[in-house]
């Protein structure tokens, strides 16, 4: 934690990180759940081994999937 909080800049920079994570976690928790999405915790654990910047593009991807199918069905209806 010092690392991430040891002058004013990294405090700055690691809250302004952290804000967005909570953000990010929070959209993509309700989104699966509006949209019916399974294993949204899958996203969350992989951001934290990979990054935020390569989970969150991969959560909107299968979203558009998701909504694509959402689509077809009420179409085909």
């Amino acid at each position: 934690m010092n690392a991430w909080f040891g002058t004013a800049v990294d405090w700055v920079l690691s809250a302004d990180f952290t804000v967005v994570a909570i953000a990010v976690v929070v959209f993509m928790i309700t989104e699966a759940r509006r949209l019916k999405m399974k294993r949204v915790w899958l996203y969350i654990l992989l951001s934290g081994v990979t990054a935020m910047a390569f989970t969150f593009p991969l959560f909107m991807a299968m979203r558009e999937r998701q909504l694509a199918k959402i689509s077809s069905t009420q179409i085909a209806v």
